[in-house]
């Protein structure tokens, strides 16, 4: 499957990497996935814009 970002611009189909988000209410599981370039799964997770949103980046090789 080919993602493309909304604009057309942005080929999201070779990125490895996986985005979740998590719940103050659910801190121990990843209850929702993020899809590069589907806006729309955003939506999906209920994200609240309006809360505080902490980032955390982790990664290994």
């Amino acid at each position: 499957m080919r993602v493309v970002s909304p604009g057309g611009g942005r080929d999201f189909a070779d990125i490895e990497s996986k985005f979740a988000l998590r719940t103050p209410e659910d801190t121990a599981e990843d209850t929702c996935h993020l899809i590069p370039g589907e806006a729309e799964s955003v939506s999906n997770c209920h994200f609240n814009h309006s809360s505080k949103t902490f980032v955390v980046i982790h990664g290994w090789t």
